[in-house]
């Protein structure tokens, strides 16, 4: 399991906490140690990641338009 998996489950878990709750919680659980502003990158990933999939999804659309022009 990556980095990014570990935080993703973690925020789903706990929600709207700080990254220093995030990093003791994936450390005591999984035994993972990461760093606080390793933990900010994460989520600011994640957030990105979902923004790219909301616009995936809202585009199917535009994308079939601009194949068959």
């Amino acid at each position: 399991m990556t980095k990014l998996d570990l935080v993703r489950r973690a925020v789903q878990e706990l929600g709207d906490v700080s990254a220093a709750e995030i990093s003791s919680h994936v450390e005591a659980r999984y035994g993972v140690s990461i760093e606080p502003p390793v933990i900010h990158i994460i989520r600011a990933t994640l957030r990105h990641h979902g923004m790219l999939q909301r616009q995936r999804e809202d585009s199917p659309g535009i994308l079939r338009l601009a194949r068959s022009a």
